[in-house]
């Protein structure tokens, strides 16, 4: 999912929603699944997320933009396929192999990002610099957006710090601790600030909750160090920071390179055999309760806030008019930078939708129309850049419940999971990546991007299912697991022909603006209107399909193409703009002077 930006595009999104549906059915009809009762913790949350799922796809009806909606719907039957699934496959024994296929994962993703940008291996960010100058800088490659490649590589370091502190020899735990380096050098490149504190909340969780803290810090404090040598050089290197790379090693990339093999040696060959002595020393003997570690990260917090200024960290939040077009070199792409990054106004505009539809929401897939109509900063969005003032924004306050409902659960199952496991079940690092993965939820979207979302469902739907009852689980009423197979079987229809509906109809679209590069505009019309046909609800395929023709110069087809985006979705400003240009091909002065400024007033009406 990583490698196909981050699973993000409707394609990838649609594919990868019908296959995990289309396993799920097929273990249900083979009687392979449920194996047994799923229990009332993971019945709880996947019945919460399946109220939630059905809430955005009702929503379809009132949104103002349909085929955003339609999106929504296919992601979080997805999420709730996998939730599904994994909850479904649990076995006491399964969690800690499972945790740490998720760590490799990651780590995967972490030599993929670091070989394009630092070996010229791949695409590397050249292409997302080119369309988005502030990017430059940001490793964000292969995902497409810094940050959630930051939270991805912060979802693996609580596993990897929990198997280098319980495996079982020297060796094991060395090879634990060699992705230290490489996870942590590649959250670093992304100067996501975010992974910064979800990579310290994941590692404090874990440490706090494990049966063993002296041995995981000790395993923490060496995975730090390997990882050091790196994250100093990288630093130090003259430009490589400001830089996307141009495809080519240079004596900065090639030094960085040196640093991080020397701390993947020094992990190999060194520090798993440091990890029991270390454990044993006396700073690392004094026993510190939990609460003791959740107050010093607070007095930590609240002392860099006091040093930087509060100002500055209020200003972190903000963004001026001109933060779409800051320059990439300057201090916005450190993880130091005090420059704006928009947050309190997407987050500020969310509430106010809000304000505008606190029952119902203004409709799943509505905050960009809604954004671009009331926003206060000229960067565009189509987020609101937080996942609970998002859902709070567009499927209302019922909407919100059944989010943090479901979090709720997920996160109680979760801690009294890490309470009552031993330490060779992982759940103290569970724990730690489910706290990771939820923080960069709440402050960025990440939601949005399934290599980020899969690992944290997948943890939460085994915890779930793993978890001794809670006490406000005890009137919860226990399902059979044939009813749980018939649920699944009926929720799996709809799924998959909505996941492949958005598959084949964003394919249609991607080869359109293949063929429209290409200029053969022929091939460009017949699969927009393929688009068209496969998602009739969508105003994409007729915007694309209007440009298509106002290019061929058929402005007559092209006005009716931008209408019909436009019954689909009125809020559209291409559609108005695209419908405008149309008519003054037409030679309509009067109409073009009356749809550019709708057009106008839909990107001015601030």
């Amino acid at each position: 999912m990583a490698l196909a930006g981050g699973g993000h595009g409707g394609v990838a999104l649609g594919v990868a929603t019908a296959a995990v549906w289309v396993a799920l059915l097929l273990a249900i009809l083979s009687g392979r699944l449920p194996a047994s009762d799923p229990g009332p913790g993971l019945s709880t949350a996947a019945a919460f997320l399946t109220a939630l799922l059905a809430l955005t796809a009702l929503s379809t009806i009132w949104t103002t933009s349909t085929g955003a909606a339609f999106e929504q719907t296919v992601r979080t039957a997805g999420y709730l396929g996998v939730l599904l699934t994994a909850g479904l496959l649990a076995r006491r024994d399964r969690i800690g192999p499972a945790l740490t296929g998720l760590a490799v994962g990651g780590v995967l993703v972490a030599l993929v990002a670091l070989g394009a940008r630092l070996l010229g291996i791949g695409a590397a960010d050249a292409d997302l610099v080119a369309v988005l100058p502030t990017a430059a800088g940001r490793l964000s490659f292969p995902i497409g957006y810094w940050n959630a490649l930051g939270a991805l590589m912060a979802l693996s370091v609580p596993t990897l710090c929990w198997r280098s502190a319980t495996a079982t020899t020297p060796a094991l735990r060395g090879l634990a601790l060699t992705g230290f380096p490489p996870v942590l050098l590649a959250a670093y490149m992304t100067s996501s600030r975010g992974a910064v504190l979800a990579v310290v909340l994941g590692l404090g969780i874990t440490v706090a909750y494990s049966p063993d803290r002296r041995r995981t810090a000790a395993a923490t404090a060496l995975g730090l160090l390997a990882s050091a040598p790196a994250v100093v050089v990288a630093t130090l290197a003259s430009g490589m920071l400001d830089s996307p790379g141009d495809g080519t090693p240079h004596g900065p990339e090639l030094v960085t390179i040196a640093a991080l093999l020397a701390g993947v040696a020094f992990a190999l060959l060194a520090a798993g055999k440091l990890v029991a002595p270390l454990a044993a020393s006396r700073p690392f003997s004094i026993r510190v309760p939990i609460r003791a570690i959740v107050a010093a990260a607070a007095v930590l917090i609240t002392v860099l806030v006091v040093i930087a200024g509060p100002s500055a960290v209020i200003g972190d939040l903000r963004a001026g008019n001109d933060a779409a077009t800051s320059n990439g070199n300057d201090r916005a792409t450190t993880l130091i930078s005090t420059s704006g990054s928009g947050r309190a106004q997407f987050w500020q505009a969310a509430v106010e939708a809000f304000g505008d539809e606190p029952v119902r929401g203004i409709g799943a897939g509505g905050f960009a129309d809604y954004w671009s109509q009331h926003g206060e900063a000229s960067t565009p969005a189509e987020n609101a850049h937080s996942e609970p003032l998002e859902v709070l924004a567009e499927l209302g306050l019922f909407g919100f419940v059944l989010f943090a409902a479901f979090i709720a659960v997920v996160l109680g199952c979760a801690v009294s999971r890490a309470r009552e496991s031993d330490a060779a079940e992982g759940g103290a690092a569970a724990l730690g990546l489910l706290a990771a993965g939820l923080l960069g939820f709440a402050i960025d979207w990440t939601w949005q991007f399934p290599a980020v979302v899969v690992p944290v469902l997948v943890t939460a739907g085994m915890t779930a299912a793993l978890a001794e009852p809670l006490r406000a689980f005890a009137s919860v009423p226990r399902l059979s697991p044939r009813a749980v197979a018939v649920g699944a079987i009926v929720i799996s229809v709809p799924a998959v022909w909505a996941a492949t509906t958005l598959a084949l109809g964003e394919a249609s679209i991607n080869r359109s603006e293949d063929a429209l590069a290409a200029g053969r505009l022929t091939d460009a019309a017949a699969s927009a209107r393929t688009a068209a046909a496969i998602q009739p609800w969508a105003a994409e395929p007729w915007i694309h399909l209007a440009e298509v023709e106002r290019q061929a110069g058929n402005f007559d087809a092209a006005a009716a193409a931008a209408t019909e985006a436009i019954d689909r979705d009125q809020s559209s400003l291409d559609a108005w703009v695209l419908l405008s240009q149309a008519e003054a091909g037409r030679g309509n002065a009067v109409a073009a002077l009356n749809h550019g400024s709708r057009a106008l007033a839909l990107g001015l009406s601030r």
